[in-house]
């Protein structure tokens, strides 16, 4: 879980900062998750999220009322077994720079778990 962290810290914000004609920050993060075993993609659209959805929301900035959707997820492993996958949910907040991350270590429920 910590290399999975210290990759969206490094890799992935290197890769949201690049300047656009260079592709190389972006297949530095797609080496480093490959490397880890990981996927990145999409968490799951707000209407899939169903009843789920406030399980995807995060207040953000901290100490506000503003609700934020957790877009992304890295994860290994497809299991629903928390023994057997881990799953980081976060967003990219581009004012800051950052990522902010919502959920770990297990897969979010959604209408189908």
């Amino acid at each position: 879980m910590y290399r999975a962290l210290l990759a969206l810290g490094a890799e992935y914000r290197n890769m949201r900062l690049r300047d656009p004609d260079d592709d190389s920050p972006k297949r530095a993060w797609e080496h480093k998750i490959a490397e880890l075993g990981l996927e990145c993609e999409e968490s799951i659209t707000r209407e899939r999220a169903g009843e789920q959805r406030k399980k995807y929301i995060v207040k953000y900035p901290l100490g506000t009322k503003n609700n934020k959707f957790l877009k992304y997820h890295l994860r290994k492993g497809k299991a629903r077994e928390e023994r057997f996958c881990l799953a980081i949910y976060f967003f990219w907040d581009g004012h800051k720079k950052c990522v902010v991350v919502g959920a770990l270590p297990r897969h979010l429920d959604n209408r189908m778990t």
